[in-house]
């Protein structure tokens, strides 16, 4: 059984330098990939459990043949859903004061 990706087909890592921008840059393609993927009809979830593995084992950036100055700072996993949704839970409705 497959208790991490709970099988999901794919895997997008999102790279870049260990630095400040390099990190940040490769955060926000990681959200704008999952906000995109919707449109396609893909499903997405972040796979936090991969990025603590390339964090903490040296041997994970070898298995994906990674340089050595980048690092892997987004991860999703996605694919087709086998499951829908039709409908999205009744809400109250809002109250906004526009100031």
């Amino acid at each position: 059984m497959d208790r991490i990706s709970r099988g999901a087909p794919h895997l997008a890592l999102c790279c870049g330098p260990n630095d400040g921008l390099g990190k940040i840059d490769a955060i926000v393609a990681t959200a704008h990939l999952e906000l995109a993927f919707p449109a396609l009809g893909i499903g997405s979830c972040w796979a936090g459990y991969i990025l603590a593995a390339f964090s903490t084992n040296p041997e994970m950036k070898k298995l994906i043949s990674l340089d050595t100055n980048l690092e892997v700072h987004g991860a999703l996993m996605f694919g087709y859903p086998v499951h829908g949704y039709h409908k999205i839970p009744a809400r109250k409705p809002v109250s906004i004061s526009w100031l």
